[in-house]
């Protein structure tokens, strides 16, 4: 607004009468929306005097009445009267005004205190009263957590952390300090991804307070922030051991709140170092110990969302990589209906990537579809960065199925350089699995050869031996592929792939590697071999008879028979 427009309700304000004045400001301190009760309590005068000047200044238009119940309330005519009355008040009063806002706000609201956290923390920032401010600073950003407002929660969060340093130094400033990394820790790895800087950061400083303080309940809290980190910074070797010690001092300190926690992180620590059937049973274990009315607060302590659908949807995966393909839809299904009745956004988004990559492996497109539209729905509205990411990486794939060329292809290679853009490394192998999978697809044949080559070469630490096994059967198809002569090379990776399935149990790889062995074979016109082969493969299975992988196995048993 033009300075004359300010100057001229300046003007205004300073030729009213004292003590409306008085009111008038006094109301901007409270802000836009006044209540009765609040202003009469730091306005110092009788309630006739209060009400006979709040007719006179909304005669004068500059407040009008908008509630009557359940208490009177006044509002400003215009954002910019509330701005320049606020503005003609001086540093200090505007200060006492204020901190006596949040004595009011405290004895009037004393039975429904939750509701107002927001507006104490803000005058308790403004009134510098600043023990009050940091232990609202808190509260507000619990309750917006709690919301799957995260972006909200860590602006208050952070802002009770830069105030944490007036407090008086000692053990309870330091036990101030350490509520807020621990709270502020599940709203940016929820928010901005689990392997983000600042988010390891957070839990590093967390850990010093608590080896400080002695605190060993929050010493595994963050612990297991640091281990969420370094999974998703896809530093699986180190993951994996981060997880074994989460579950070692659980066990000591034999709390089963703990243990479910430990048995949460062992699920991706194990399923991303090739260990399915480990997967399986920590998942179980933890569902097991999990109970739905005590836990639900858990999603709010570690990595915003909740354990048990995280073990649900991960020994849905490892169900999927064992063989048991009913099981992991039906225990997918399971998980994503206990995260659809929490209501809790957090816990809905990290649950839907599982279950697109369960309908993947299967090859449900339609299913992949649907998920990845209620991903990127959800990860929109709440500002869930990986997700979101991850939500447009199966929209690519489910849309490449319908054809396209070099363009899905590209617009994969785009989507996961978006996704790693987010400082995040997590599903990395899975990206690279898919993408070569694409490539294999549309016959970019040496574009796939590269794919596998670096993804088979990462670094010992980096490298998920949970799509090892299928790595080298796409090798070996793109160099059929590619030379058709090249058949004893593509043997010797198809062999390799089932080899690294059954030292793993993967029986999901073993069935695909076997698969394109015996077609191999029987294009040699070893049928016999090649029948072999797929047989013994073929017969372990008990379920999923629908499943694309086992019905091609089985029309080329028809053939080979």
């Amino acid at each position: 607004m033009p300075a004359t427009v300010k100057a001229l309700l300046a003007a205004r304000i300073d030729r009213l009468p004292a003590e409306e004045k008085t009111v008038l400001q006094a109301a901007s301190v409270i802000g836009t929306d006044v209540p009765f009760g609040l202003l009469r309590a730091i306005a110092g005068m009788p309630d006739d005097n209060l009400r006979q000047h709040l007719s006179q200044l909304q005669s004068a238009e500059f407040l009008y009445e908008t509630n009557l119940f359940p208490e009177t309330e006044h509002t400003f005519k215009h954002a910019l009267t509330h701005e320049v009355a606020y503005g003609t008040l001086l540093g200090d009063r505007r200060r006492i005004l204020h901190a006596r806002i949040v004595e009011a706000i405290e004895h009037v609201y004393a039975d429904r205190l939750a509701e107002q956290v927001e507006q104490l923390a803000h005058h308790a920032l403004r009134g510098e009263v600043w023990d009050q401010a940091v232990s609202y600073l808190h509260d507000a950003g619990l309750k917006a957590l709690r919301r799957s407002t995260n972006v909200e929660a860590i602006g208050y969060l952070m802002q009770g952390l830069e105030l944490v340093g007036r407090l008086a130094p000692g053990r309870e400033q330091t036990a101030r300090e350490l509520q807020l990394l621990l709270a502020l820790g599940p709203a940016l790895q929820a928010a901005r991804g689990f392997g983000v800087p600042e988010v390891e950061r957070t839990y590093l400083r967390a850990r010093e307070l608590c080896e400080q303080l002695g605190d060993r309940a929050g010493l595994f809290q963050a612990l297991w922030g640091l281990w969420l980190h370094t999974m998703g910074r896809g530093r699986f070797g180190r993951g994996r051991q981060l997880g074994g010690e989460l579950l070692r001092l659980a066990e000591r300190l034999d709390d089963r709140v703990l243990l479910l926690e430990a048995h949460h992180a062992m699920c991706p620590s194990t399923l991303w170092a090739g260990e399915p059937e480990h997967t399986r049973r920590h998942g179980e274990q933890g569902i097991a110990l999990y109970d739905r009315e005590q836990d639900r607060s858990l999603a709010f302590l570690y990595g915003g969302h909740d354990p048990s659908v995280c073990c649900q949807m991960h020994s849905s995966m490892a169900l999927w990589f064992l063989g048991y393909f009913d099981s992991a839809a039906e225990r997918s299904r399971a998980g994503l209906a206990l995260a659809a009745e929490m209501s809790h956004a957090g816990t809905v988004a990290n649950a839907l990537p599982f279950a697109g990559i369960v309908h993947q492996l299967r090859g449900d497109v339609d299913a992949v579809h649907d998920v990845a539209a209620s991903l990127i729905a959800v990860s929109s509205e709440h500002g869930y960065q990986q997700w979101l990411a991850f939500g447009r990486i199966l929209e690519g794939w489910a849309l490449a199925q319908e054809g396209g060329g070099d363009a899905p292809i590209a617009r994969l290679r785009a989507d996961i350089a978006a996704y790693h853009a987010t400082g995040n490394e997590l599903y990395n192998p899975y990206f690279l699995w898919l993408l070569a999978s694409l490539q294999l697809k549309y016959g970019d044949l040496i574009g796939g050869l590269d794919t596998v080559g670096a993804t088979l070469g990462l670094p010992a630490d980096t490298a998920s031996a949970m799509f090892a096994a299928d790595l080298h059967r796409l090798r070996g198809e793109l160099l059929l592929g590619r030379e058709p002569a090249a058949a004893s090379e593509a043997e010797l990776a198809f062999q390799q792939a089932i080899a690294i399935a059954r030292r793993g149990r993967t029986k999901a790889w073993e069935l695909r590697a076997a698969t394109s062995l015996a077609r191999l074979w029987q294009r040699q016109g070893k049928r016999e071999e090649a029948r072999h082969l797929l047989a013994d493969a073929y017969v372990w299975f008990t379920e999923g008879f629908d499943a694309p992988d086992v019905k091609n196995a089985r029309a080329l048993l028809e053939e080979l028979s």
